[in-house]
């Protein structure tokens, strides 16, 4: 075959072709859901969650003895109401962390095995 031929030519044209599809894949998956989405979704379930434990905190008020491990104390419902919910979301913080961190590391581990393929020749 020679430099000109019209079939390496379609070849090509199909490799550009699987290339585009493959970049266009690629860019789809990185920006879906669209964020201003997400961050509206998030929003909405936010207040709805921090309404409803507002309403619930203000609706007991009275005061209710609670007994933990030895101690025995009274307090009205709506400290505990309030401590439970600060306690829920500093522990949904942690996990966030810990969890963005884990995904952080993994990321560099796979961009290093990858840089380290490159420099041995063998692309996956």
């Amino acid at each position: 075959m020679s430099r000109n031929d019209p079939r390496d030519a379609d070849k090509r044209h199909g490799a550009d072709k699987r290339q585009d599809q493959d970049m266009r894949s690629v860019v789809e998956t990185a920006t879906w859901p669209p964020p201003s989405r997400s961050f509206w979704v998030g929003a909405v379930v936010g207040t709805v969650l921090a309404v409803a434990t507002a309403l619930l905190i203000v609706q007991n008020g009275s005061s209710v003895p609670l007994q933990w491990l030895t101690f025995r104390f009274t307090a009205p419902m709506w400290l505990f109401l309030l401590s439970s919910a600060i306690s829920g979301a500093v522990l949904a913080l942690l996990a966030w962390g810990l969890w963005r961190r884990a995904r952080t590391h993994a990321k560099a581990r796979q961009e290093a095995a990858q840089r380290l393929r490159k420099m041995v020749g063998k692309s996956p």
